[in-house]
């Protein structure tokens, strides 16, 4: 599960995580949070809502880290050290 918090600690909202954990901190961005499993699976979702947006990009790879903004998409790390450039979801 994934949880949003309001300041006060109190849930705003909950999704199941069907990709798997995440590989690392979500990434805001002005379309969204972005969010990368260590499935190899990215994906945004609305920040007030919690709903996904858009299509999910599937690596194909293991990923270690979350996402970095870079250039016009996302820089993420594999689980064996490689970085991989791909297009925003």
């Amino acid at each position: 599960q994934l949880y949003c918090l309001d300041a006060e600690g109190k849930i705003v909202w909950q999704v199941a995580l069907d990709d798997g954990p995440l590989a690392g901190a979500p990434l805001e961005t002005d379309g969204g949070l972005v969010l990368a499993a260590t499935s190899g699976v990215i994906w945004r979702v609305e920040p007030a809502t919690g709903n996904e947006l858009g299509k999910k990009i599937e690596t194909g790879q293991p990923l270690g880290t979350g996402p970095v903004p870079l250039d016009d998409g996302l820089l993420v790390g594999g689980h064996d050290g490689c970085l991989y450039q791909v297009k925003m979801p």
